[in-house]
């Protein structure tokens, strides 16, 4: 004759349950903070060994705000220099509006723009002028020190990790331009 087996007591049953969830959960728990470690020395080791993959990686990771605080602590721009922060180099078109356009929007035109380069802005259209400047970088705004007269702004917007727009606020106007990159 076949021998049925008792089950267990529910009170066992449930005890046994909530031991080897919380077991398992332990395990995943301490495989997260190793995980954790580990993508820690690695970005600590690329900081210090090669810090423009280090940036790209950080942007792609956590995105372009995380990226400019990185980049700052990176190139110090607290004081003025001639070289403007590389994700700003190129020419840009103005709009008195800010465009709702994807990341990929490309400017039909550039004629009325800006251009930003190492120590100089220059602008196109009707604003034509040639600019030597010395940048500062703060949180996402680009300062630009200009030899004599008033500092230009530039701020930066980033969604994810692309930059869509600038925001350039020129001496004495109340409301910035919008510049979209011209590819």
């Amino acid at each position: 004759m076949l021998a049925l087996k008792r089950p267990l007591p529910r009170k066992r049953q449930l005890a046994i349950t909530l031991g080897v969830t919380a077991v398992l959960m332990a395990g995943y728990i301490a495989l997260l903070n190793h995980e954790e470690h580990v993508m820690e020395e690695y970005y600590h080791d690329l900081r210090r060994s090669d810090p423009d993959l280090y940036l790209s990686k950080i942007m792609q990771a956590h995105g372009f705000r995380r990226f400019i605080d990185e980049y700052q602590k990176i190139h110090d721009y607290t004081q003025p220099k001639k070289d403007v922060p590389p994700f700003l180099l190129g020419r840009w078109a103005l709009f008195e509006n800010s465009k709702h356009v994807s990341d990929s929007y490309i400017p039909d035109a550039c004629l009325n723009g800006v251009e930003i380069e190492d120590g100089r802005i220059k602008f196109f259209g009707e604003k034509s002028d040639d600019i030597t400047v010395r940048y500062t970088l703060t949180g996402n705004t680009v300062t630009a020190h200009p030899a004599n007269g008033a500092e230009l702004e530039i701020g930066v917007i980033g969604y994810g990790s692309h930059i869509h727009h600038i925001e350039l606020k020129t001496p004495g106007s109340k409301k910035p331009e919008y510049g979209y990159m011209c590819r």
